[in-house]
C-alpha cells in the first residue's frame, strides 16, 4: 500500500521537516485526508508557482492511480494561504528549499509516481511555460522554470546552459545573478550528476 495515505508511515519513512508536519495535520483533523499533501508535493516540482500555474497542474495531475475521485480543488487556495509558500514576488510563491526538497521525496517514494510522475511534471512545465508564460515582467520565473524542467528532460544541456550564463555573471561581476543562478542550482542540481561540476564552480 501507498505510504502516503499515513502519516505514521510518513515519519517512519523519513524526518520530515515541521512545517509539513503541521500542514498535514491540519487538513487530516478537517478529515481531508491525503489530497493536500499529494497536492503539495506536485507543486514541489516547479521552483515557483503562480495561481494559474497551480490551477493547470491541478486539472492534469488531480487524478490519483486507485482512486474514483480526483484531489479536491479546495488544496489550491489551502496550500496557497499554508506556511510551505510566502510571496517573493508580485504573484510568484516559493516554498523553502528544504520544505521542498522533502515533499519531492514524498511525491519520488510513492509507488504510485515515483520517477514517472517527476518526468510527466518536467514536460508539464516545459510545454506550460512556452505557451502560458509570456509577459516581460515574468521573464526571470520563465527562465527559472525552463531550467527546473530541463533538469529532468536533459540534464546534460541545462547543466551547460547554466553553465555558460553563470560565467558571464561572474565576468560581468553581477552579483545579484550569481546568488541568483547558485540558489537555482542547489534546488534542481543536488540530485544530478551532470551538475555536480557546475554547482562546485557555483559554491566557489
Amino acid at each position: 500500500m501507498p505510504c502516503l495515505h499515513s502519516r505514521s508511515c510518513l515519519a517512519k519513512k523519513m524526518m520530515m521537516n515541521r512545517k509539513i508536519q503541521q500542514y498535514i495535520e491540519k487538513y487530516e483533523a478537517l478529515g481531508y485526508g491525503e489530497d493536500h499533501l499529494l497536492f503539495a508535493c506536485h507543486a514541489a516540482f516547479p521552483t515557483g508557482v503562480t495561481v494559474h500555474l497551480l490551477y493547470q497542474m491541478w486539472a492534469n495531475f488531480s487524478t490519483i492511480p486507485g482512486r474514483s475521485q480526483p484531489m479536491n480543488p479546495i488544496v489550491i487556495s489551502d496550500f496557497l494561504l499554508s506556511n510551505l509558500v510566502r510571496e517573493t514576488s508580485l504573484g510568484i510563491f516559493e516554498m523553502h528549499a528544504r520544505v521542498r526538497a522533502d515533499l519531492l521525496q514524498q511525491l519520488k517514494a510513492d509507488e504510485r509516481f515515483g520517477e514517472k510522475r517527476i518526468e510527466a511534471l518536467a514536460f508539464f512545465l516545459y510545454q506550460y511555460i512556452q505557451r502560458s508564460v509570456q509577459e516581460r515582467d515574468y521573464d526571470t520565473f520563465r527562465e527559472t522554470q525552463y531550467w527546473t524542467a530541463m533538469a529532468v528532460i536533459a540534464p546534460h544541456r541545462a547543466a551547460k546552459e547554466i553553465g555558460k550564463l553563470l560565467g558571464d555573471k561572474i565576468q560581468a561581476e553581477d552579483t545579484g545573478e550569481i546568488l541568483r543562478l547558485n540558489r537555482l542550482l542547489e534546488q534542481i542540481g543536488k540530485e544530478e550528476k551532470s551538475f555536480e561540476h557546475i554547482l562546485n564552480y557555483s559554491r566557489g
